[in-house]
């Protein structure tokens, strides 16, 4: 931990947010990129002129922050199965397996192998997220969800049924970042961004996979973080008990059970059984993806999650709202984090 990462604490923040989810399938990604920043402005109360810098994703169809457009996903023009060495989720395309779910999906299946249990397991994210799309009225999957409605749904790769990937929607997002004391000027309250941190790189921190599950280059161990692990905890100067809402990445639902056990809210192996009677709800002891996440609310490349977590500290969520909500935190399978306040 190093002075310079301590100065930074709350030293920032998050003063504008603008979110697109749905059907525009007659609009380019890049006319939803800048709507989403037309409504992030507003919703700070500032004018492009006060703009001083942009950083976008770089996918050939992106700008300000990011626009989506669902039609592109899958094609040949897709850059997604193409970069990194074709495959950049743990992907074989020279094989058939061309998607991300393909690794998600090994990824589940060596879980329960080391760990038991079975696809049923994957059941309580699924059906909590969705519980919470139903409390926004912009989420795209917003049908009730019974557990049978979750076990009959068809295998896209087994231990994954439909309900356990996320969607393909159109949308667009933004987040304007700015220092803490200009965002005291700002339309809406100031949230604070208290600890951060990046990604490991190595054949340890395979995409889609918690470390020590052995796929593809992965060593075979019970994986515990260690303290360099969960340095945006001690940049905050918090523990997980502190935390009151937690987003994380949730393209497939076995990554929630990875990130909880990847930043110590549960031992390893241990994640199945912490989903389940309502601990992850709205109400219970961790609430998780409170607007349903990638999985219900829709996908933009997981901006949207960040989003939420800023609407949950301002007290923005309507009946979706946690009840004195604190601090939020972002934590993804991959170890990356952002703690706000």
């Amino acid at each position: 931990m190093t002075e310079v990462a301590q100065s930074l604490r709350d030293k920032t923040a998050v003063c504008g947010a603008g979110l697109l989810l749905g059907d525009y399938s007659d609009r380019t990604a890049l006319s939803l990129a800048v709507e989403a920043y037309r409504s992030a402005l507003d919703d700070a109360g500032l004018e492009r002129e006060d703009v001083d810098g942009i950083i976008q994703l770089s996918y050939g169809y992106d700008y300000v922050v990011h626009g989506r457009w669902r039609k592109g996903y899958g094609q040949t023009a897709d850059h997604e199965m193409w970069r990194q060495g074709l495959g950049p989720h743990g992907e074989s395309p020279a094989y058939g397996a061309l998607g991300p779910v393909f690794s998600a999906a090994i990824a589940a299946q060596r879980y329960f192998h080391l760990y038991g249990g079975s696809s049923e397991d994957l059941a309580p994210i699924a059906m909590a997220f969705r519980k919470h799309a139903r409390l926004n009225p912009i989420a795209v999957r917003r049908a009730p969800m019974t557990r049978e409605d979750y076990l009959k749904s068809r295998w896209i790769i087994e231990p994954l049924r439909l309900f356990d990937c996320c969607q393909n929607n159109d949308g667009g997002a933004c987040i304007i970042i700015t220092s803490a004391e200009r965002a005291r000027d700002c339309r809406k309250p100031p949230v604070y961004i208290s600890g951060m941190q990046g990604v490991h790189a190595g054949p340890q921190f395979h995409n889609l996979t918690l470390p020590g599950l052995g796929v593809a280059q992965q060593e075979v161990y019970r994986y515990t973080p260690a303290k360099e692990d969960l340095y945006a905890y001690q940049m905050a100067g918090i523990t997980q008990k502190d935390v009151d809402v937690l987003i994380t990445y949730d393209a497939f639902s076995p990554l929630v059970l990875f990130g909880l056990e990847r930043f110590g809210f549960c031992g390893p192996g241990e994640a199945r059984e912490f989903v389940k009677n309502g601990r992850i709800e709205i109400g219970g002891e961790l609430p998780i993806n409170t607007s349903g996440g990638l999985l219900s609310e829709g996908h933009v490349i997981g901006w949207n999650l960040f989003i939420e977590a800023v609407r949950q500290l301002r007290h923005e969520c309507g009946e979706r709202q946690v009840k004195d909500a604190g601090i939020v935190q972002y934590g993804s399978f991959l170890g990356e984090s952002v703690i706000c306040r």
